[in-house]
């Protein structure tokens, strides 16, 4: 599984999205902040919007338990850096079934709907 995370983080850090989904099970889940999407749609508008915010990753950790690897990063987004954590868990098939989003604090700031504009 140590691999196939790494695919993903090299997917993520090259704003690969097309890499991305290809990772992902059809019927994958992704949860963050705002709850859980699903569907190959919502999950590429939601990649669409994290790699738009243009934050740098550097993983600085990952650990496998079975079929789940949580890979901790930090992230620099607009001069300021955060830590994050992500938690994938893996189909039979190879393909991530699951992501569990625990954005850093600059991630959240971002990715929150402004007063009025959302």
């Amino acid at each position: 599984m140590h691999n196939k995370a790494a695919n993903y983080v090299d997917a993520l850090t090259e704003r690969d999205l097309a890499q991305v989904l290809a990772l992902l099970t059809d019927d994958a889940a992704v949860h963050g902040p705002d709850g859980a999407i699903r569907g190959q749609a919502d999950i590429c508008r939601l990649f669409r919007r994290r790699f738009a915010l243009g934050a740098t990753l550097d993983v600085t950790d990952m650990t496998v338990d079975g079929s789940a690897v949580t890979i901790a990063y930090r992230a620099q987004l607009c001069g300021a850096a955060a830590d994050g954590r992500d938690l994938l868990r893996f189909a039979a098939d190879g393909r991530i079934a699951e992501v569990r989003l625990q954005p850093s604090l600059a991630e959240r700031l971002a990715l929150a709907p402004v007063a009025g504009h959302a």
